[in-house]
């Protein structure tokens, strides 16, 4: 049990540090775009993604298909 309640404490670590790396990537997202008039395709292009990969960052979502 031990080692299943250890299991269960680092995935739940993994999924918060999952979220504020997803914050963080959409903040420099709109950051690129706002402040340095980087278009969304060209941060795309940056970061080797396409950019509906970007839309979904931008809305959100986090999961990759």
């Amino acid at each position: 049990m031990r080692q299943a309640t250890r299991a269960t404490e680092l995935i739940n670590e993994c999924r918060r540090r999952v979220t504020e790396l997803a914050a963080l990537r959409r903040s420099a997202i709109e950051r690129a775009h706002r402040v340095n008039g980087m278009t969304y395709a060209d941060v795309a292009d940056s970061l080797g993604i396409t950019k509906g990969r970007i839309a979904q960052i931008r809305n959100g979502r986090t999961e990759q298909n």
